[in-house]
């Protein structure tokens, strides 16, 4: 059940460029976060109109990453254990 849900949600991610790997190269990234708690995200996800929800799991001690995506104007819901 779950195989198939996670299929769609990478079709999806593909469709809008997120996650596509073969197309890295040819993107714009902007670092988000610290350099501990950092990531490379690309500037078209960051534009996009799309609607900007997160869910952000295994938060842990550094939140820089999920404060600049929330000052870039993502909802972002916190899991964590």
């Amino acid at each position: 059940m779950i195989g198939p849900l996670l299929s769609k949600i990478r079709r999806k991610l593909d469709q809008y460029r997120l996650l596509s790997y073969r197309d890295h190269t040819s993107l714009i990234h902007e670092k988000l976060g610290t350099r501990y708690g950092g990531w490379y995200v690309p500037q078209t996800v960051l534009d996009s109109a799309l609607n900007k929800t997160i869910i952000s799991v295994g938060v842990g001690f550094d939140v820089s990453f999920d404060d600049a995506l929330s000052k870039a104007g993502f909802n972002i819901i916190f899991v964590d254990h």
